[in-house]
């Protein structure tokens, strides 16, 4: 893998600066990272102010996780083709319960008005769960070739890099995709908005599913 020979050839300041390059990469290319928190601001008793704290607990549980696998796979001295095939796993489960998630949206707002309530937490859990499935694919590799040339401290440079990228782009691209998108979804009225947005979070667990 490029980022692999890059951090390996690099310094440690060389290896953090690529790990925080690829975070901002892969974020704004994986609409799974952004497009499910535009999808909520469309439900009821969600703006725009509510979402912005679950965009950053997931962003937190989503990097912590494959931190916590590349760190328990150094320390174990786990093999990386086990730790991706772990991944790969993960992604899977990713995608079924985005794929759930949109489902459950686009049902009558009786169907789901426990994710709609103000005081029901269950939408703070499903998102949860798809960020903490949801791995990052690069990182697990890359903080353990970190960890392998740089000891412990490579290992959480090259994490704590890629981590703030992610999510820090996540943040800026949900409240950048609001803005653009709330005049033309406004335009279609409130029903229409929110089966267009849900619609969109189906059809991103469905590429997901399908390897894209």
């Amino acid at each position: 893998m490029l980022g692999l020979e890059l951090s390996e050839s690099a310094g440690l300041a060389g290896a953090a600066a690529l790990a925080a390059g690829v975070g901002v990469v892969h974020t704004l290319l994986g609409p799974d990272h952004w497009l499910p928190f535009v999808a909520l601001t469309r439900e009821p008793n969600w703006g725009v102010r509510r979402v912005v704290p679950v965009v950053l607990l997931c962003g937190v549980l989503h990097c912590l996780a494959s931190v916590a696998i590349a760190a328990l796979g150094t320390v174990a001295g786990a093999g990386l083709t086990e730790l991706l095939q772990l991944t790969e796993a993960r992604g899977v489960l990713a995608g079924l319960a985005l794929l759930s998630l949109g489902v459950a949206l686009l049902l009558p707002r009786r169907a789901h008005s426990a994710l709609s309530a103000p005081q029901g937490a269950r939408i703070w859990w499903w998102l949860a769960v798809v960020f903490v499935l949801g791995p990052c694919e690069w990182l697990v590799p890359a903080a353990m070739a970190a960890a392998a040339r740089f000891g412990p401290v490579g290992l959480w440079a090259v994490s704590a890099a890629f981590s703030v990228a992610t999510i820090a782009t996540m943040l800026l691209t949900t409240l950048s995709a609001v803005h653009v998108t709330s005049p033309l979804l406004a335009r279609a009225g409130p029903k229409r908005a929110r089966l267009c947005a849900a619609s969109l979070v189906v059809l991103c667990a469905v590429l997901m599913l399908a390897g894209f």
